[in-house]
């Protein structure tokens, strides 16, 4: 009988017996993601594969490519195909997220995190450190400066420190750096900022985009914590590669403003401001100011500085990690003033602004 089966018959037998075994491949590891699918857009959710393709994250849902976005498009995610932990388990602390119950949501990750601390496997040991490190420093976030801010933030960020040095790859480096960056500079400790941003414009996953952006933080970042001539050379070596626009705007005005702090800052604010008159687009713009910023904080003149830095919260505000930046150098503005009733405002201000924050 088997040898009268040729021509059609056999063809389909063929295609049959490729088909069931291409469906038998087992899929990737399986989340549920939570991610941004273009700029500007709500947070959307599904379950999917997350799979690096050069610098794209492709999410792969039912064996199709549902989304591509960047490394610094998700959110979060949690497992959902694990035999060592049920999707109602890793979905209860996330729960506490999406509330913003931070403190609760730590505590689930703590009584997960002990229950897995031996044998777990490596993802879900990197899953466990990652959102615990984000739960304790979002726990920070929410917490007045005088009920003890400084201390929660000091354990989020050795936490966030501590997952980058065992993880330095994948999505959750950008967003784990992005998160360290924002604390250190709350923290007053720019320079410790410029150094992780460093350290992600070499990730292999980086798009060239975001090897921009992360060039264009650490030469702010320098630029904050008064290495003027390093972030000169930084924003001028960024500016070889950047996209026209916004991006290379951003890089030279802080460029501009880095060269003449080396100098007179002073002299630097006429220059400045007839770069910032030239474009209309609030991400530069919010740049511009926040420049203006630190060239009168390095001429001594803080009540000047106050102003330009209230542009960027209160007009450019677009960008709320930029106006986290904002934010914490005002605190230095207003203890250069000696006015502690605004210093306290402004951490409150700090504190809500934090909470705008994904």
């Amino acid at each position: 009988m088997f040898r009268l089966a040729r021509g059609p018959l056999a063809l389909a037998l063929f295609a049959g017996a490729f088909v069931g075994v291409a469906l038998g491949q087992p899929p990737g590891p399986q989340d549920r993601v939570f991610y941004v699918p273009k700029k500007g857009a709500a947070v959307k959710e599904e379950d999917a594969e997350l799979k690096l393709d050069g610098g794209a994250l492709k999410i792969i849902n039912t064996g199709k490519v549902s989304a591509t976005v960047t490394i610094a498009d998700v959110v979060r995610t949690y497992p959902v195909d694990m035999k060592e932990i049920t999707r109602e388990q890793a979905q209860e602390p996330v729960k506490h997220e999406l509330a913003r119950d931070w403190d609760k949501a730590r505590a689930a990750y703590d009584v997960l995190r002990e229950k897995y601390k031996g044998g777990a496997p490596e993802r879900l040991k990197k899953w466990l450190a990652f959102r615990h490190a984000v739960a304790s420093t979002r726990a920070a976030d929410d917490t007045a400066v005088d009920s003890g801010w400084k201390d929660k933030a000091e354990a989020g960020l050795t936490l966030l420190n501590d997952y980058l040095a065992l993880y330095p790859g994948g999505w959750e480096a950008w967003y784990a750096t992005r998160m360290a960056a924002r604390l250190n500079h709350e923290l007053g400790k720019a320079e410790v900022a410029a150094r992780l941003w460093a350290k992600q414009a070499k990730a292999p996953e980086a798009t060239p985009d975001l090897r921009t952006e992360a060039a264009y933080q650490e030469a702010d970042s320098l630029m904050r914590s008064g290495r003027y001539t390093e972030a000169a050379a930084k924003a001028d070596e960024a500016k070889k590669s950047a996209a026209a626009g916004a991006p290379k705007d951003r890089l030279n005005l802080i460029s501009v403003a880095a060269k003449a702090a080396a100098g007179n800052p002073l002299d630097g604010i006429a220059p400045l401001e007839a770069e910032i008159g030239k474009t209309k687009d609030a991400a530069v713009r919010a740049t511009g100011q926040a420049m203006l910023g630190e060239l009168y904080l390095a001429g001594k003149k803080p009540r000047e500085a106050m102003w330009a830095l209230l542009w960027v919260e209160v007009v450019y505000n677009q960008d709320r990690d930029e106006v986290a930046k904002a934010l914490a150098r005002l605190t230095e503005v207003y203890k250069q003033l000696g006015d502690e009733d605004r210093e306290r405002t402004n951490h409150d201000r700090m504190r809500r602004n934090r909470a705008l924050l994904l």
